[in-house]
């Protein structure tokens, strides 16, 4: 029984945990103007919603929690730029959704987030 359980398990946990190219176009970096909106600390990847300047919403992935916390970055340290503007560098989502990898923002008083290399 124990031996089903964990084979129909296998699957969803391989699928959730993927290389960065398979779902964004890593070649090429975008920018967007917007504000922060919304943190979510969950696994696999920590996912930061931002409001463009058109109000659009932007769903970027970034690393795990794990991951940031080897960085020294917290879940306080990302929430605490929930309602700032930014400019944000991101590689886009093949499927041309408003869907992103995070890799850094830049805020209007100067504070930079630098959370993957360009």
């Amino acid at each position: 029984m124990l031996a089903t359980v964990f084979f129909a398990v296998l699957p969803s946990a391989a699928a959730a945990h993927h290389s960065v190219a398979v779902s964004y176009d890593v070649r090429l970096t975008s920018t967007i103007e917007g504000r922060i909106a919304n943190v979510s600390w969950t696994n696999p990847h920590v996912e930061i919603e931002v409001l463009d300047d058109d109000q659009a919403r932007w769903r970027l992935e970034t690393h795990s929690p794990g991951f940031l916390n080897r960085k020294d970055i917290s879940k306080s340290d990302l929430e605490a730029f929930v309602g700032r503007q930014a400019t944000v560098k991101l590689h886009l989502a093949r499927d041309g959704s408003r869907r992103g990898w995070l890799l850094s923002a830049t805020f209007q008083d100067g504070a930079a987030l630098t959370l993957s290399a360009d």
